[in-house]
């Protein structure tokens, strides 16, 4: 049968890891104080999922409904330090409840003897609900935030070249449009990354060489909305790198 209809429920559970737990403060910059909070909540993702996938000799085609229930996000929330204006506190907190709806869509199609293309598109409304608290650090300090909403999307392309029977050329290009974060936006971000794998010792074994985010823009640009400031982020991480490898089938 090469049509499959399925249904799925997952229920997930993301606990905090040390560093969001810790205490102890640290400056990512002379203007941003952060601190763990040790009274941070799991964070449980309930997923309702409907999908159905057609296959045919060169290819398939995949196509899924979903509804995501998030309960006790935790995330990061900012405050301005009334004792020293300039500085930003951040804590993470459990901020209620959010949901995802929409739908994904994959293509995998053999497009001829030497290119292979798998294409996804994720396209959904994302909603945070209105949550308010306390902030705990360095002081006991309210905050309030109203509902968000926001439709958005991302897509994923990756392309294998095969140049002969020893050399791979792959090209993957990764998209995320705008989308709401609590307590503000995140800005578009994209990657391209590059890579090659060539056959040794008789199909055996290959040697793989990647060049990840070669134009450096995926890293996470943050604006965010407080009490009296209005903060902007950029955060790059490690997004730019060569990786090589080396792998022997026995």
């Amino acid at each position: 049968n090469n049509n499959t209809l399925s249904l799925f429920y997952n229920r997930r559970i993301d606990r905090p890891g040390e560093f969001e737990l810790r205490p102890f403060p640290k400056y990512d910059d002379p203007e941003i104080l952060k601190t763990g909070n040790p009274y941070l909540r799991p964070q449980f993702t309930q997923t309702f999922e409907m999908a159905y996938k057609k296959e045919w000799p060169t290819g398939s085609f995949y196509l899924a409904g979903y509804y995501r229930m998030i309960h006790d996000i935790f995330s990061r929330i900012y405050t301005r330090d009334s004792l020293s204006l300039n500085v930003i506190n951040t804590i993470p907190q459990n901020l209620g409840k959010g949901t995802n709806l929409g739908f994904e869509t994959a293509l995998s199609k053999k497009i001829t003897r030497y290119w292979n293309l798998n294409a996804s598109v994720n396209v959904y409304r994302n909603t945070i609900n209105a949550f308010s608290g306390y902030a705990i650090y360095p002081y006991r300090q309210p905050f309030n935030f109203p509902y968000q909403m926001n439709y958005t999307w991302n897509t994923k392309i990756n392309n294998d070249f095969l140049l002969s029977e020893e050399y791979e050329i792959q090209l993957t290009g990764v998209y995320y449009a705008p989308d709401i974060i609590p307590q503000g936006t995140i800005r578009e971000r994209y990657s391209i990354d590059v890579g090659m794998k060539k056959k040794i010792w008789k199909g055996k074994g290959e040697i793989t060489c990647t060049a990840t985010d070669i134009f450096h823009t995926f890293g996470i640009r943050k604006k965010i909305e407080g009490d009296g400031f209005v903060l902007y982020a950029s955060n790059y991480y490690e997004t730019q790198l060569i990786l090589l490898g080396i792998k022997y089938k026995f």
